[in-house]
């Protein structure tokens, strides 16, 4: 019992370092900070458009960028490429 938190490549945007989280080896709890890809209880899957964006922006950003990126998503729980909308 307890839980686990590890990052693992999203399916999506390919992001290095998206969160996983498992509970009690049950439940998983899965988030990308760049593309928005999530997974509860309701799998939340980017547009095709997104993905392309956030692809184009992942290869151009650095370590630095990509560091800003997951402290903002943790602070709001805004996905990067939501923030590019507005």
């Amino acid at each position: 019992m307890g839980s686990h938190v590890w990052t693992q490549q999203c399916p999506y945007c390919g992001f290095e370092e998206m969160y996983v989280s498992s509970y009690d080896g049950v439940y998983f709890d899965i988030n990308c900070p760049i593309c928005g890809y999530s997974r509860w209880t309701e799998e939340k899957v980017p547009a095709p458009h997104e993905v392309k964006l956030a692809k184009s922006i992942l290869s151009e950003m650095d370590v630095e960028a990509k560091q800003n990126a997951i402290d903002r998503y943790f602070e709001d729980n805004l996905p990067f490429i939501a923030r590019l909308k507005d």
